[in-house]
């Protein structure tokens, strides 16, 4: 069985960020699903409103979790995740408490069903999805990925 992993989009649980520094990401392919190592230079966001962080959260194409989230993912072992530390502003001060991570998820696989599913596309790329269905043959014994040329 697949389990699609997204943001929850209720007002109660829902983070709102955005990467205040993006001119420094100018170029670095973010969502290629391959390793980025040291050159990715640090990311600042800021969370907007008054609750506190979700343990999960997107900003921009940043796939964000906690420090929480991160040892429960770690202790899985699942493997092909590599953790960049963010710099999170939030009413008016730097998180300290709280450490969050992008999280770039490094294998990606080609398991789109392009006739099943319901998608329009941005080039090479697609865009939005309306209905996905992944072919889970090419999926197999991989807990953690990213769809390929999404």
């Amino acid at each position: 069985m697949i389990l699609i992993w997204k943001q929850d989009t209720l007002v109660a649980y829902h983070t709102k960020a955005r990467i205040i520094n993006m001119r420094d990401l100018m170029g670095v392919r973010l969502l290629a699903g391959k390793p980025l190592g040291s050159s990715l230079p640090r990311i600042s966001l800021l969370i907007e409103g008054n609750s506190d962080p979700a343990d999960f959260f997107y900003a921009g194409p940043l796939f964000v979790v906690s420090d929480k989230l991160r040892g429960v993912i770690a202790g899985t072992q699942m493997e092909g995740i590599e953790y960049h530390a963010l710099e999170v502003r939030h009413k008016g001060k730097i998180l300290c408490k709280h450490n969050f991570y992008f999280a770039n998820i490094c294998i990606s696989l080609d398991c789109f069903d392009y006739k099943k599913s319901q998608y329009s596309r941005d080039g090479e790329l697609i865009d939005e999805i309306k209905k996905l269905v992944i072919d889970d043959s090419k999926c197999q014994d991989v807990n953690l990925f990213r769809i390929a040329r999404t």
